[in-house]
C-alpha cells in the first residue's frame, strides 16, 4: 500500500496553483468550497 506524505502533495498542490497564476481561493470557489478550510474524512 503506498503511502502519501500529506504535507508535501499539499505544498506541491499549492506550488503548482501559485505557478499557473491563480490563487488558493480562486480553486476553492470553483471547487464549491465555502470555507478556507479542508477537513480530511478517515
Amino acid at each position: 500500500m503506498p503511502i502519501i506524505d500529506v504535507k508535501a502533495t499539499g505544498n506541491n498542490i499549492k506550488n503548482i496553483i501559485k505557478s499557473k497564476g491563480f490563487k488558493i481561493s480562486d480553486v476553492q470557489t470553483r471547487c464549491g468550497f465555502n470555507t478556507p478550510h479542508l477537513y480530511m474524512v478517515a
